[in-house]
């Protein structure tokens, strides 16, 4: 996985999570069958409008779609026929910003063909909330880095949050404070396939004062991957949560202390 620089982003995002069932409404190009096991993966690629793209997929067909330079997050399912996918998500821009034609959200949809375990090719077309389009190509590659094993030891560690300690404890539990905000995060990482490295992550804020009161009681909940390609290693962190009325993606890539 190339290194890019530290994102971390607060961005406003239909809530998501569940099987592929669950998540068939995040757009309306989903079919109903079940996905292979061969749509899973850690995709990397750049789309046709020149933004790095980075792809988590599950087994099951859960799907975080990250532009890696614009902070724009998707969050939805794809399902795999053959040779043949179809993806949906709800995009958005990072809070404070917007998307191209100034809408706050995007449904999306997209279709393609892919070779398992080496490429995928992605076509989609998003409509925006204000009623705009925008389209895109993404040639992605299969990153071997998801052939990693996944174990609690493994990513157990002390990371660098912006100059805050993320703490993952061996048996996976969470733990950061902030001492300007007053933040206190607990949380707890979990595997999903031994063999895959990908992992589950839920966290939730209490203690928070000032501007971030609005945290307290908030919980997030996603995808991550360990990144040993380099150095440091890092943790890239895909979570999304509801604050208030209104759900949120946060996106995180913290190096190992």
């Amino acid at each position: 996985m190339n290194r890019t620089p530290s994102v971390l982003v607060l961005l406003p995002l239909a809530a998501c999570s569940g099987s592929l069932t669950d998540l068939s409404g995040a757009g309306a190009g989903i079919n109903s069958a079940p996905p292979a096991a061969a749509v899973g993966g850690v995709w990397e690629g750049t789309d046709s409008n020149g933004h790095p793209v980075l792809a988590l997929t599950t087994e099951s067909g859960l799907l975080t779609w990250i532009s890696l330079d614009t902070g724009e997050q998707g969050v939805g399912a794809v399902g795999i026929f053959g040779n043949d996918t179809n993806i949906g998500y709800t995009l958005v821009a990072p809070r404070g910003l917007a998307l191209a034609d100034g809408s706050a959200s995007a449904e999306c949809d997209g279709e393609g063909s892919i070779r398992a375990r080496e490429s995928w090719f992605v076509s989609v077309n998003c409509i925006t909330s204000l009623g705009g389009s925008i389209e895109s190509v993404t040639e992605l590659t299969y990153d071997a880095l998801h052939m990693r094993e996944s174990r609690l030891g493994l990513i157990s560690g002390d990371y660098d949050d912006s100059g805050l300690v993320f703490s993952v404890s061996p048996n996976g539990e969470i733990f950061e404070q902030d001492p300007v905000s007053g933040c206190v995060v607990n949380g707890q990482v979990s595997t999903l396939r031994r063999q895959f490295n990908i992992y589950d992550v839920s966290i939730s804020y209490s203690n928070c004062t000032g501007d971030e009161v609005v945290l307290n009681g908030s919980t997030f909940t996603g995808l991550a991957t360990l990144d040993d390609s380099v150095e440091p290693e890092t943790a890239v962190i895909g979570l999304t949560g509801a604050v208030g009325e209104e759900t949120y993606s946060l996106v995180l890539q913290l190096p190992r202390l």
